[in-house]
């Protein structure tokens, strides 16, 4: 569940990358995850009786978007130092 809808996040944020440029077609085949994924996700579902999937999955995708907002919040920064016109190094 938690790794279709992380696929999903990608596939739209990649089609939106590319739909930034007129003329590129994205292809059927970036647009849709292929079946052997479908099949590793329903084979970790399997593992729910042993590892509780749900309780762990607020977690895991906290920490996800921490790490993520940290890596975020450093590119900005580092590009905000590039401007001549705010002190930065140009």
């Amino acid at each position: 569940m938690i790794t279709q809808a992380v696929v999903s996040w990608a596939t739209e944020i990649w089609a939106w990358f590319l739909g930034l440029f007129d003329d590129v077609k994205i292809p059927d085949f970036a647009m849709h995850p292929p079946s052997a994924l479908k099949t590793i996700t329903q084979w970790l579902d399997g593992f729910s009786v042993w590892f509780p999937w749900d309780a762990f999955s607020t977690f895991i995708i906290g920490t996800v978007a921490f790490v993520l907002t940290c890596f975020l919040v450093r590119a900005v920064r580092t590009a905000i130092g590039h401007l001549p016109f705010i002190g930065g190094n140009g």
